[in-house]
């Protein structure tokens, strides 16, 4: 069950967090910052570190997204609802490992989570200002649960479980979520620790994205590492 101060707790400041546990919070932000690419060829890797506007490379679908650029993160509000940050199309993405540095904020409902989505084929864009409904579009996700830890599933306009484990999440913690899909393999670490190795051949292809549902979300860094 998850631990922490209460959803009404402002969002903690960088300096003084608890950190990963191979990872000081207090370390440098990485050099590189490569460009996300159309395609993703064997042995390519993107990263971006979050220490420039990411308003160029991120495309919002939902909620609201702000830039803090003194601490070097990328955030969801906590505005009730959901909130989706996403690359745009990437059909020539097949194979490859999605590394994020995320922290949560604050639990603003029972059962609210927040990760990223992999392999996202489609999402419903926004029509006429409105954001589009939770779970729209085609796509997995990988987050971290107020309910239930670790959680795994997607998204076909609905959203179905795969898989869980029960895990404590600690507000303020920063967390190294990643996955590694290859085929129809899907790895899914925390802090290199493999906790959920599934087969499922629904989605074979598509673009990553940051996905909060009833959270305040911090993002400090995504590495994308082409197969």
């Amino acid at each position: 069950m998850p631990v922490g101060p209460s959803p009404d707790a402002p969002a903690p400041s960088r300096d003084g967090q608890t950190s990963s546990p191979d990872r000081p919070i207090d370390s440098p932000k990485d050099a590189a910052l490569a460009p996300f690419g159309e395609t993703c060829p064997p042995s390519a890797e993107y990263i971006d570190d979050f220490s420039a506007d990411p308003s160029a490379r991120w495309k919002r679908v939902a909620g609201t997204w702000m830039w803090d650029a003194p601490q070097g993160v990328y955030r969801s509000s906590p505005a009730r609802g959901h909130a989706i940050s996403w690359l745009g199309p990437r059909i020539n993405w097949r194979d490859y490992t999605v590394e994020v540095r995320l922290r949560v904020d604050a639990w603003l409902i029972s059962g609210a989570n927040s990760g990223f989505i992999f392999r996202a084929q489609s999402v419903q864009l926004p029509d006429g200002g409105a954001d589009p409904p939770n779970s729209a579009g085609q796509m997995y996700f990988v987050g971290l649960s107020s309910t239930e830890g670790l959680l795994f599933g997607f998204m076909n306009d609905g959203w179905t479980r795969l898989a869980a484990q029960a895990r404590p999440v600690v507000l303020g913690t920063w967390y190294r979520l990643r996955v590694e899909v290859t085929a129809s393999s899907i790895r899914i670490y925390v802090d290199d620790s493999l906790i959920i190795n599934h087969t499922d051949t629904r989605y074979a292809f598509g673009t990553i994205g940051l996905r909060t549902f009833e959270t305040a979300m911090s993002y400090d860094s995504v590495r994308v590492t082409c197969q």
